[in-house]
C-alpha cells in the first residue's frame, strides 16, 4: 500500500451523527474506567491491597471483556447498535458510581470488573459504526478521531476527578459516574433506528466458520495474525503501565494523588493531537506500516526517557 497523494476529505460525506453517538459513547465509558486509575493510591490504602490485588482486578477486568466482547458483538448482530450501546454504556456507569459505595475490596473488584467488561464491549460497537458507514477514503481518519475518545475520557476524568479527591476524597469522584446512565438513555433515543435484518437461515456453525474462514484465508491470514499480535502487545502495554501511573507518580515520585492525576490526565489531553497526526501520516505521508513503526519507536524513546527524568516532587502543581 502507498501512501496518499494528499489527504483531502470531503465534510459533506462525513456521518457526524454516526461519529458523534460513537465518539460520546466511547468516550464517556472510558472516562468511567479511568477513575479506577486514579484512585488506584487511595484504593490500596482504604482496603489495604497490595499491588498483587491490583493487578489481579487488572487482569481479570481484561479477562472479562474478552468475553463481554465476543457475547455483546453477537447480540449486537441480532438487536442492532442502538440497544446494545445505550445497554452497555448504562449498566457499565451504573456499576462505576456503585463502586463509590463499595464496603470492601471483594465488592469493589466484582463492581470493578463487571464495569469494564461491558465497557470493553462498545469498543468494537463503536468502530463498527463508524466502519459501516465512513466513506473508504475517509475511514482511516474517521477512525482515528473515534480514538481520541480513549484520551479525551481519561483527560476529562482527570479534569475533574483531581479536585474532588484533593478535597473529599475517592468516592464522590466515582458517583459521577451515575450522571452518564440518563446520557445513555438521551443516545438511545437519538440513535436510527436500525433496518430490520432478514433470518439467518444458515446454521450457527456455518455463520461462526465463514467470518472465520475470510480473516484467516490466503488473502488476510498475515494480515489478521500480524495485526492481532500487535494488538495484542499494545494492550500488554497499557495494561502494564496505564492503570499504573497514578500510582508511580504518587508512591515513587511523591506527588499527591490529586496531582498524579492531573501529570496523568494532561499526558492523555496531549496524545490526542499524536492520534490525530499519526492518522494524517498515515493517509497522506507514509504507509500505515511505516507510520505503525515510526510510532512505536518514537513512544518507546519517549517512554523510556520520561522514566529517566526525575520532576521535582510539589503538591501545588498546575496542569
Amino acid at each position: 500500500m502507498s501512501p496518499s497523494s494528499g489527504l483531502k476529505i470531503d465534510w459533506r460525506a462525513i456521518p457526524l451523527g454516526t461519529l458523534g453517538i460513537a465518539f460520546a459513547a466511547w468516550g464517556l465509558s472510558n472516562m468511567d474506567q479511568s477513575l479506577f486509575g486514579y484512585a488506584i493510591p487511595d484504593l490500596m490504602g482504604q482496603f489495604k491491597m497490595g499491588l498483587n490485588a491490583v493487578s489481579l482486578i487488572i487482569s481479570a477486568s481484561f479477562a472479562f471483556g474478552i468475553v463481554a466482547s465476543i457475547a455483546i458483538g453477537v447480540l449486537t448482530d441480532s438487536w442492532g447498535a442502538k440497544r446494545t450501546l445505550p445497554l452497555c454504556l448504562g449498566i457499565s456507569a451504573l456499576l462505576v458510581g456503585s463502586q463509590a459505595f463499595a464496603p470492601s475490596a471483594l465488592v469493589f473488584g466484582c463492581l470493578r470488573v463487571g464495569s469494564a467488561g461491558f465497557s470493553a464491549a462498545l469498543s468494537p460497537i463503536t468502530n463498527a459504526m463508524v466502519t459501516g458507514r465512513a466513506p473508504p477514503r475517509l475511514r482511516g481518519i474517521l477512525l482515528a478521531v473515534l480514538q481520541c475518545a480513549y484520551p479525551f475520557g481519561w483527560f476529562i476524568a482527570s479534569v475533574f476527578a483531581a479536585p474532588i479527591m484533593a478535597h473529599t476524597g475517592w468516592r464522590p469522584a466515582f458517583e459521577v459516574a451515575f450522571v452518564v446512565i440518563p446520557i445513555s438513555v438521551v443516545l438511545y433515543l437519538v440513535m436510527p433506528q436500525p433496518p430490520l435484518v432478514k433470518a439467518v437461515t444458515a446454521s450457527p456453525r456455518a455463520s461462526l466458520a465463514t467470518p472465520l474462514k475470510a480473516v484467516f484465508g490466503p488473502k488476510y491470514r498475515w494480515i489478521t495474525i500480524f495485526s492481532g499480535l500487535a494488538f495484542l502487545l499494545y494492550g500488554g502495554a497499557v495494561g502494564g503501565s496505564a492503570f499504573y501511573m497514578p500510582t508511580f507518580f504518587h508512591a515513587v515520585r511523591g506527588y499527591s494523588t490529586a496531582d498524579a492525576t492531573r501529570i496523568v490526565g494532561a499526558s492523555y489531553g496531549i496524545g490526542i493531537f499524536g492520534y490525530i497526526v499519526a492518522a494524517l501520516v498515515s493517509e497522506g505521508l507514509l504507509t500505515r506500516r511505516e507510520t505503525a513503526v515510526t510510532w512505536v519507536w518514537l513512544g518507546g524513546l519517549a517512554f523510556n526517557a520520561c522514566s529517566k527524568v526525575h520532576l521535582p516532587a510539589s503538591a501545588d502543581i498546575v496542569v
